[in-house]
């Protein structure tokens, strides 16, 4: 997850470059690009979402990720870090995960960014497909909630 941040930040940095003044749809593109930089496509697309024991095997291994974040978050021994929560609607298809808090959304409004962070925001979708899935959400941090809800279905759904 630090990627993510590392291509946020070289986003806001391009952004400085940019005199602030770039039309919409290349700030999509750049916080797409930023963040997908270096990532292999297509994994997602290998895999059945709605098959139990695959949603069985990547919420335990996401379960293990987040047992690591949530405790550095809750010591602070990693700043100002995401939490995360497993499926916490407990959707029966896809993949879900709730991350809690957004370290780029505090830095892009501490620092003067905060238009940008919608277009993260819109960025995850495009980020997801790229690696073979469907993004479906209904909140997220840049609109004013505790965390970012992440339900990944297979593309055909």
């Amino acid at each position: 997850m630090s990627k993510n941040f590392y291509g946020a930040l070289s986003a806001f940095a391009y952004y400085e470059c940019m005199n602030r003044d770039m039309p919409p749809d290349e700030i999509t593109t750049m916080c797409c690009e930023m963040t997908i930089m270096g990532r292999r496509g297509g994994q997602l697309s290998r895999l059945d979402l709605n098959n139990a024991l695959v949603r069985r095997i990547l919420h335990t291994l996401l379960g293990l990720r987040a047992r690591r974040l949530n405790r550095h978050r809750e010591d602070g021994s990693w700043n100002n870090s995401w939490g995360m929560r497993i499926n916490p609607l407990h959707h029966k298809e896809g993949i879900s995960v709730h991350l809690v808090g957004c370290p780029i959304a505090d830095f892009a409004k501490r620092n003067g960014y905060g238009e940008l962070i919608p277009y993260f925001c819109e960025a995850d979708k495009a980020i997801i497909e790229h690696l073979g899935g469907t993004l479906h959400r209904e909140h997220t941090v840049a609109d004013g909630y505790e965390d970012c809800d992440y339900w990944i279905k297979n593309k055909s759904e």
